[in-house]
């Protein structure tokens, strides 16, 4: 899995995407108003006005980031992402028949 399994530990040093949760005084307020589970996210788009406002990511790490994500995509969509897992799933049997033969010795 190599380089997109970097996503999944925790990164050293000051984090990349920053909230600034003082820009958030009256987010709430239009729920308070109206719900939006009957609304398509895409054509509302009040959450991702918000978050434009809010939200700051580090250019470099997101740079980095959408590499690894379109990697990982690609891998998953064509088919390789799977290829460790089943070699795992193939060699199980011979693996099994060695660790019982070892446990009959």
């Amino acid at each position: 899995f190599g380089q997109a399994a970097s996503v999944l530990f925790p990164r050293r040093g000051p984090n990349p995407v920053q909230i600034d949760n003082r820009a958030l005084d009256g987010f709430m307020e239009r729920f308070k108003k109206r719900g939006c589970q009957d609304l398509d996210c895409e054509k509302c788009r009040y959450c991702h006005q918000w978050a434009d406002k809010v939200v700051k990511i580090d250019p470099t790490w997101k740079e980095k980031m959408e590499a690894i994500y379109k990697d990982l995509l690609c891998d998953i969509d064509g088919g390789s992402f799977w290829d460790p897992y089943h070699k795992t799933v193939a060699d199980a049997p011979e693996a099994a028949r060695r660790l019982v033969g070892m446990m009959r010795r």
